[in-house]
C-alpha cells in the first residue's frame, strides 16, 4: 500500500513538473513573422519603405527572378520551388509581403504564397492590388494574412485579408497611422483575437516609433537594429553580451522564442522604394538570407533582370547555407535549442560575429548608395545592375564564410581552385589538396594566409610567402565537403578581401561560382617546388 506522504510525496512532484513544462516557452509556429510599412513621409530621404522578418521551419531559402507574368519579379521563395512566394518586388516598383493571420475570416487557408505570386506578378500598383482584392472577394481566397505592399507612386499600405473581405490600413493617413508606419505580427486589428505575436508587435512599434521621433527611420536602421533585435518578453540584453543568463541557461544564453529575431528566423527583407517620377526598377531588395543575427544584407535591383547566383543558386543558396552553418554555433546548448548565445554575437571585448558581419554589411551599403545616386542621374544597364549586385554578393558571401571583411585596397586573390591528388607508395596512401591562386589585381601583398572554414568559423593552416601561390594541404579527406579561405596580407600584417572556396569545391565538386575546382596538367606558375615534386603534372 503506498503510504500517504508517498503520495504527497509524488504529487508535489508532478505538480513540479507540471509547472515546469507550463513555464516552457511556446514553440515557434511555422509561419511566424514580423512586418512593417512606412510611408514616405516619414522617412527622412522621401522613399516609402516595407520590412519583414520570416519565421518558418524551413530554414532552407533563396531568391528566385521569375518571369512568367506579365511582370517580372524578384521574390523570395523556398528552396525546391517558386509556386508560393513570401516577400518581393516586381519590375513595376511594386513591392509587397505578407505575416499569417490566423484571426482573419474564413475558413481555407494555405494560399498566403501563391496569392502573393499571383499579386506579384500582375499588380503594378497598390490600387491595382487593392483592385485584385475587390476581384477576388466575390470568388473567395485560401487567404488569412496581412499583405504588407509600397509602390513607385508612393502609396503604402496594409491590408488584413480574409477568405472574402479586406480591410486597408493606409500609411500615409495619420488616422491608421500616426508617425507615419504600421506594424503587423500574426494578428489581425479586425480578427477574432485568436492571433498571437503581441510581444513581437510592442516591440516592433516601440523601435519604430523611436526611430521616427529621431528621423532615423531609414532602410539601414530596420535591417541593422529592428531585424536582428533580441529583446524578448522578459528580458533586455541590451547591450551585447547579456551577462546573466535566462532561464537558468549559462551565462549569455537568452531565448528567442519572443523576440523579433528568432531561431525560426529563416530570412528578412527590407524594400526600399523610390520617390515619384524615379525609375521602379531602382526599388532595391535588400535581403537577408538566413536569421539576421547570422548573415549580412544584400542589394538586388529589379531592373537587373537577374539575382545573384550567391542568394539564388539553381538549388540552394551558398550564402543561406554559410548563414545555417553559423547559425549552428550561436545555439550551441543541444538541449535548449531556442537560446542563442549573445557571446558569439558580441563579446564586450572587439570580438563577436557582429565586428564583422556589421562592417561588411557597411560596405555593401555604402557601395550601393553610391551606385544609386549615379543611377538616379543616369540610368545603367542591366548587365550593370546585375554586376554589382553580384560583385557585392560574392564578396559578402566570401566574408561570411571566412569570418572577415572587405578590403578594398587588398582585393582577394584571384582564380582561386582547388584539386585532389593522390600521394601512393608501398606503405602510404594520403588525399592532398592542392590549393592555387593568382595575386589581388592591385595591392602589394606581403604574403598570403590559407584557413580552414569548413565549420563557421576559421582555422589558420599556414602562411606562405608573396610568391607563393599554392598551398598543399596533406592528409586531407577525399569526401569531405571542405571549405577553404586565402587572403593576402600587406606589410602590417592587415588582412585582404577573402577569396573562398564552398564546401565541396575541395572533392572536386563546384560549390557555386565561387570555386573552381579543376585539374590542370602542369602545375600553375608561382607553384613551389616541393609541390612541384609531391604532386607532379599529370598526376
Amino acid at each position: 500500500m503506498i503510504q500517504p506522504a508517498a503520495i504527497v510525496k509524488r504529487t508535489a512532484a508532478l505538480l513540479a513538473a507540471l509547472f515546469l513544462l507550463l513555464a516552457l516557452p511556446a514553440p515557434a509556429r511555422a509561419e511566424d513573422c514580423t512586418t512593417a510599412v512606412v510611408s514616405g513621409a516619414a522617412t527622412p530621404d522621401g522613399r516609402p519603405l516595407l520590412w519583414k522578418n520570416r519565421d518558418v521551419d524551413n530554414q532552407n531559402v533563396k531568391l528566385a527572378y521569375i518571369s512568367d507574368g506579365p511582370l517580372a519579379a524578384i521574390a523570395l521563395v523556398d528552396v525546391g520551388g517558386s509556386a508560393s512566394v513570401w516577400m518581393g518586388v516586381n519590375e513595376a516598383g511594386f513591392a509587397i509581403e505578407n505575416s499569417n493571420s490566423e484571426d482573419l475570416e474564413g475558413t481555407s487557408t494555405g494560399g498566403n504564397g501563391s496569392f502573393q505570386r499571383q499579386a506579384l506578378l500582375s499588380c503594378a500598383t497598390v490600387a491595382a492590388f487593392e483592385a485584385l482584392l475587390v476581384q477576388t472577394n466575390a470568388t473567395g481566397r485560401s487567404t488569412k494574412a496581412n499583405y504588407g505592399v509600397i509602390d513607385a507612386t508612393g502609396a503604402a499600405a496594409i491590408f488584413e485579408v480574409g477568405n472574402h473581405t479586406y480591410r486597408k490600413y493606409d500609411a500615409n493617413d495619420p488616422e491608421d497611422a500616426p508617425m507615419g508606419f504600421i506594424v503587423r505580427t500574426n494578428f489581425a486589428i479586425t480578427g477574432d483575437g485568436s492571433g498571437t505575436g503581441q510581444v513581437r508587435y510592442d516591440r516592433g512599434v516601440e523601435l519604430l516609433n523611436g526611430a521616427a521621433l529621431a528621423d532615423g527611420l531609414t532602410h539601414d536602421f530596420l535591417l541593422r537594429r529592428a531585424a536582428r533585435d533580441l529583446k524578448n518578453d522578459a528580458v533586455d540584453p541590451y547591450p551585447l553580451p547579456y551577462e546573466s543568463g535566462q532561464d537558468g541557461r549559462p551565462a549569455g544564453f537568452i531565448r528567442t522564442v519572443y523576440s523579433i529575431n528568432r531561431t525560426s528566423t529563416a530570412a528578412a527583407a527590407v524594400f526600399r522604394g523610390v520617390r515619384s517620377g524615379e525609375e521602379p526598377g531602382l526599388t532595391t531588395m535588400w535581403t537577408i538570407l538566413g536569421e539576421p543575427v547570422c548573415s549580412v544584407a544584400l542589394p538586388v535591383w529589379p531592373l537587373a533582370g537577374a539575382v545573384p547566383a550567391d542568394l539564388g543558386g539553381t538549388s540552394r543558396a551558398p550564402l543561406c547555407d554559410a548563414a545555417i552553418v553559423r547559425k549552428g554555433l550561436c545555439y550551441s546548448l543541444q538541449t535548449s535549442p531556442e537560446y542563442i548565445d549573445t557571446k558569439t554575437l558580441d563579446d564586450g571585448l572587439g570580438g563577436g560575429v557582429f565586428t564583422w558581419t556589421e562592417a561588411v554589411e557597411d560596405w555593401a551599403l555604402a557601395r550601393a548608395e553610391a551606385a544609386l545616386a549615379g543611377w538616379r542621374e543616369t540610368l545603367p544597364t542591366p548587365q550593370a545592375a546585375a554586376a554589382l549586385q553580384d560583385e557585392l554578393a560574392r564578396q559578402a558571401y566570401w566574408c561570411v564564410l571566412a569570418s572577415s571583411v572587405p578590403n578594398d585596397a587588398l582585393p582577394a586573390p584571384r582564380d582561386l581552385a582547388c584539386r585532389v591528388r593522390e600521394n601512393r607508395s608501398l606503405i602510404l596512401r594520403e588525399y592532398v589538396h592542392v590549393l592555387t591562386w593568382l595575386a589581388p589585381a592591385s595591392g602589394s601583398p606581403a604574403a598570403y594566409r590559407i584557413y580552414d572554414v569548413t565549420a563557421g568559423g576559421r582555422t589558420l593552416l599556414a602562411e606562405v610567402p608573396a610568391g607563393t601561390l599554392s598551398y598543399l594541404r596533406r592528409g586531407a579527406d577525399r569526401t569531405a565537403g571542405t571549405a577553404y579561405a586565402v587572403l593576402a596580407v600587406d606589410a602590417t600584417g592587415a588582412e585582404g578581401s577573402p577569396a573562398c572556396l564552398g564546401p565541396g569545391a575541395a572533392a572536386g565538386q563546384a560549390a557555386g561560382p565561387a570555386s573552381r575546382a579543376v585539374s590542370p596538367r602542369k602545375a600553375p606558375k608561382g607553384t613551389s617546388k616541393t609541390l612541384r615534386k609531391l604532386v607532379p603534372a599529370g598526376a
